[in-house]
């Protein structure tokens, strides 16, 4: 590459570009390291968001080492399969938790804002649950109660966590630039992965959850009621007119059996 070429991608226009060049080229020459030095606090001082170089220590050949091993090691487990590879990154990352378990708690702090989200997150999952068993099942709101509870509180576990995680995910994944060493970068590097993990496991998570909702419809059912259900059963009030029995077969399971019950 000559020395025109070089001018161009530093921008020798500028006056600390042209301190870093000359003690770039100072310190190929053999001149002490001083002049580079000076070249630098040149350049810090134009630039002072910027890290100093001498901060941002080059990666030792161990740290190179094992990251090409790692790696190399992830993309072989990931070609053939052993996905079992992949929970090396939630151990790392709960032996880091359990080591500074202290701290980490202490940045728990309960706030405003945590009480204010919170109670949002619940309200809005709890009108999510008050038309998922409306759309599904027929039921009216007003005979709805502690099932829409329990599942505002599933569905805030299973859906509305994916956003924090998403941002920590991101958080943890540009931290690995921080630092060169390899325990800095595995560190944090599993934290991410962990994060995606349980995102991924949350969306298998709702669809299996979504397959029992009907057992909790057993919280808002009554043995004596305006449905008047058989001895022996409970029911829960669809609308006006119908209600639902909810009995137990050990072959079936769980089973709603519809069945006509003006109201009073």
């Amino acid at each position: 590459m000559n020395l025109k070429r070089i001018c161009r991608r530093i921008k020798l226009g500028q006056p600390e570009n042209i301190a870093l060049f000359a003690g770039c080229l100072c310190y190929g020459a053999g001149i002490p390291p001083c002049v580079l030095r000076l070249g630098f606090l040149i350049r810090q001082s134009a630039h002072p968001k910027e890290i100093p170089m001498e901060n941002k220590e080059p990666m030792s050949f161990r740290d190179a080492v094992l990251r090409i091993i790692f790696f190399g090691l992830f993309y072989y487990c990931m070609l053939n399969g052993y996905y079992l590879f992949l929970g090396i990154f939630p151990t790392i990352s709960a032996v880091m938790l359990c080591r500074d378990w202290e701290n980490t708690v202490a940045k728990l702090k309960w706030t405003w804002t945590t009480f204010i989200v919170s109670t949002l997150t619940l309200f809005i999952g709890r009108i999510f649950a008050a038309h998922h068993y409306n759309n599904k099942y027929g039921i009216y709101p007003e005979y709805l109660n502690y099932s829409v509870s329990v599942w505002a509180l599933i569905t805030a576990i299973t859906v509305f966590i994916f956003f924090p995680l998403g941002y920590w995910a991101f958080i943890f994944a540009k931290r690995t630039r921080d630092n060169n060493t390899f325990s800095n970068l595995l560190v944090n590097l599993s934290h991410c992965a962990t994060c995606m993990l349980i995102w991924i496991a949350l969306s298998y998570a709702y669809p299996y959850a979504e397959q029992y909702d009907a057992h909790l419809l057993i919280l808002d059912s009554y043995t004596h009621s305006d449905c008047r259900p058989p001895a022996g059963a409970t029911a829960i009030r669809k609308n006006g007119k119908e209600c639902y029995q909810i009995s137990w077969h050990q072959e079936s399971g769980l089973e709603l059996t519809e069945y006509t019950s003006p109201k009073p």
